[in-house]
């Protein structure tokens, strides 16, 4: 019995210590699995990054490659009636070429900020061996003087040309050094206590030969040649200086800026500061005078003697660089503001009688 009891005891501890040996080396198996599992990943993610840097690499080289392949000529004009510019591409590369931006630069003006235009996408892309107008469809107008023209493909790719503008309004147009023109044959008076002086009245009379102390609507129609808006104020003004035979002159008389027609009677107020915008783009807009002091309503009469009045209309306002239609004041809205824009045209004479 004894020796059968220690045989039992044996096979007992024999059991247990092959059991400890199996989980021991479960617990190894997984360890190792572990191991292995985060050997492949490391590698895995190793590689996968070479790979993303190989491939990066890639596309640098093929960017470069086109780039040096891309070759494009630009060549600029402005149409001689309204100045609106026009920019020809020719693509002399064997792969299409696509322009996103151009630049204008203003070399005389050098005050006015740099200008970027996204050119539209049907006009943008350029097949080799043709050449097209990138601007077809997005109507760009320059003021006078020189211009210089920045064309920027989507490769990075640039190209510089010049464009001089002359000075000078054409087709019966006064300009004085600046972006703004006027049509002096639109110079009219009407005479509001006996006339119907709205818009569309032929009470208008081109003025030529007026009566002295007589209360009158002054009307001309100017146009914007540059690449900025222009915020009008209330001290721009239409200036009258009489002109005496052999020199001199006295007497000069100042017609205040006045509000659009809005009535039966052209007289519909004072007119509001910074209210009236001229657009860049060449479009002529109607402007009207008659107060005697910015903000007023009381029409500043004609003249006190007879003669011939040498007049001028003498522009004050602000360039809108913001693009938003309305005067920005650096103070106020802690943004870029709209820089001043001042403007003398030199104009026609004037017959009181």
């Amino acid at each position: 019995m004894r020796v059968g009891v220690i045989l039992d005891t044996d096979v007992s501890k024999k059991i247990k210590l092959e059991n400890k040996k199996g989980i021991a080396s479960i617990v190894g198996g997984i360890f190792f699995l572990v191991l292995m599992t985060s050997g492949f990943t490391v590698y895995y993610v190793a590689l996968d990054s070479q790979s993303q840097m190989l491939n990066a690499q890639q596309i640098i080289a093929d960017l470069e490659v086109n780039k040096i392949r891309e070759k494009f000529t630009v060549s600029v004009s402005t149409d001689p009636n309204d100045n609106r510019l026009a920019i020809q591409v020719k693509n002399q590369g064997n792969n299409v070429v696509e322009i996103v931006d151009v630049w204008i630069i203003n070399k005389t003006a050098i005050s006015q900020p740099a200008k970027k235009y996204e050119v539209k996408y049907d006009d943008a892309i350029i097949p080799a061996g043709f050449s097209g107008d990138i601007l077809a469809n997005t109507p760009l107008y320059l003021g006078p003087y020189e211009h210089d023209i920045k064309v920027v493909s989507i490769l990075g790719g640039i190209v510089i040309e010049k464009e001089f503008v002359p000075n000078t309004g054409g087709g019966g147009s006064g300009q004085s050094t600046g972006d703004l023109f006027m049509d002096f044959t639109s110079f009219e008076f009407c005479e509001p206590a006996v006339n119907d002086c709205t818009s569309d009245s032929s009470d208008w009379t081109s003025a030529w030969d007026g009566k002295i102390d007589t209360a009158y609507l002054w009307r001309i129609k100017i146009k914007n040649m540059g690449v900025e808006d222009i915020i009008m104020e209330q001290h721009s003004a239409l200036f009258m200086l009489r002109a005496q035979t052999g020199g001199g002159g006295n007497l000069p008389r100042t017609f205040f800026i006045k509000a659009d027609s809005t009535g039966m009677v052209e007289d519909p107020g004072a007119y509001a500061d910074h209210s009236k915008i001229v657009p860049a783009g060449g479009n002529w807009v109607t402007f009207y005078f008659g107060v005697n002091a910015a903000g007023s309503t009381t029409l500043e009469t004609s003249h006190f003697k007879t003669g011939i009045n040498a007049v001028n209309v003498l522009i004050f306002g602000h360039q809108d660089v913001n693009d938003n239609r309305s005067y920005d004041d650096l103070v106020v809205c802690g943004c870029p503001g709209d820089p001043p824009y001042s403007q003398n045209m030199a104009f026609q004479s004037l017959r009181l009688l």
